[in-house]
């Protein structure tokens, strides 16, 4: 269940380039039409569920917002170029971590391991899991660039995250590779524009600390069993990504979640996206509300955009007008 839902809360090279390093199905073309049919009218449901880039205005106030994926992707240079216009014009740009705030999160890593793995004293993933469950969740941690040593000692709920990523897109950040956020955010530290994290780098980690370690065990052991290829699931999310069909992401997640995830998934998934995204997005507007600039940008994961408790609609409330922008120039 974890694994679906994190899929979602999370976008340099040629498409030659990307087929031929990450492979995988597109999961939402290959379902039966009538459940795809079903999904898609779902999805439609979804206020601002599609759309990438956003305009919202208010008197002499503007707030240009560009929902983003995190991981390195074909378009990723194309998307710098269109947003980056809009970052030389705004007089502050909003990141979920900014530049000197990813550079403090990698130091945590290393100084403050409790972010992700468990203190003196815990215990361990082997204790927690059978022999058999151990041997399957090391190898696969193996596969994504953790040694069994580092793996034991992971957080139930981080080793369920690693789980969901591809094992070819990690090859590609652990080479330097970055999402449009982080490439974003190091172009503007580098030409000296103004940029500011829209929370404190540390709180999308220790939010998943709300769940005790039983339940977060519990979901590891889902994840374990739910027989989902990561490079599929990345691709399907690619694809709706590109397509601009955020809400589509969130819906296919949201099913495959309540399918795998045992009698307590939708109570669930609902604290997920209650932690994860709707008091997250509450608190970024109250950063906008407190920000003194007239011409903003805000690059955020594409779901904190959409529905009824989005920064879209939240900025709605608040009196701004929106309008949906072109990804092309």
């Amino acid at each position: 269940m974890l694994r679906s839902l994190l899929f979602s809360v999370l976008l340099f090279f040629p498409q030659l380039a990307w087929a031929k390093e990450c492979s995988g199905r597109d999961l939402i073309a290959q379902m039966p039409a009538p459940e795809r049919k079903a999904l898609l009218e779902r999805a439609a449901q979804v206020r601002f569920g599609e759309g990438l880039l956003w305009r919202a205005e208010r008197g002499e106030k503007g707030i240009t917002l560009f929902g983003s994926f995190h991981l390195p992707h074909p378009y990723t240079q194309a998307h710098e170029e269109r947003i980056m216009p809009l970052a030389e014009d705004a007089e502050l740009t909003f990141f979920e971590m900014n530049a000197e705030d990813i550079a403090r999160f990698e130091r945590d890593m290393q100084s403050a391991p409790d972010l992700m793995f468990v203190g003196h004293g815990e215990a361990t993933l082997p204790t927690l899991l059978s022999e058999a469950e151990w041997d399957d969740l090391s190898g696969k941690l193996r596969a994504r660039g953790f040694p069994p040593f580092m793996a034991a000692k992971m957080k139930p709920m981080f080793a369920s995250m690693m789980l969901g990523m591809s094992p070819c897109k990690l090859r590609q950040m652990q080479a330097g590779r970055g999402g449009i956020d982080r490439v974003l955010a190091q172009r503007l530290y580098d030409e000296n524009l103004p940029s500011r994290s829209i929370e404190d780098y540390r709180t999308a980690l220790t939010l998943l600390d709300a769940f005790p370690a039983k339940k977060q065990t519990e979901l590891l052991r889902l994840s374990l069993l739910q027989d989902l290829d990561a490079e599929d699931m990345t691709e399907t999310l690619y694809r709706s990504y590109i397509d601009e069909e955020i809400a589509l992401t969130w819906e296919y997640t949201r099913a495959l979640s309540l399918e795998s995830g045992g009698a307590e998934a939708e109570e669930d998934f609902a604290l997920f996206e209650k932690l994860l995204l709707t008091d997250r997005n509450k608190a970024w507007m109250d950063e906008l509300r407190r920000a003194e600039a007239s011409r903003i940008l805000v690059v955020v994961g594409a779901a904190h955009l959409m529905g009824d408790t989005g920064l879209l609609r939240l900025l709605e409330a608040d009196g701004y007008e929106i309008t949906r922008l072109s990804m092309t120039p």
